[in-house]
């Protein structure tokens, strides 16, 4: 899930791509999610200065940057804690 893009994230579908080049298995995989973390992205996918995020932009992390995983940043925790 940190390897996560912007392109990934379907907010009118409600759903997540997780690539096979990102998965364990390799298998590209649609997940559905809550319409609480729908509301919660919505509001997370733009930057500091009010633009939306590129596609090409990581989720979770630092301003669109890839989070390297040691100390969980807000945006982890809640994502751990938001189960659809």
């Amino acid at each position: 899930m940190l390897s996560l893009q912007w392109r990934d994230v379907n907010l009118d579908r409600g759903e997540l791509t997780i690539r096979g080049e990102k998965a364990k298995d390799g298998d590209t995989r649609l997940l559905p999610i809550s319409a609480r973390l729908v509301a919660v992205l919505t509001m997370a996918k733009t930057d500091p200065a009010g633009d939306d995020y590129k596609p090409s932009d990581f989720v979770f992390g630092e301003v669109g940057k890839q989070e390297d995983g040691r100390e969980p940043t807000v945006n982890q925790q809640l994502a751990r804690s938001v189960r659809p």
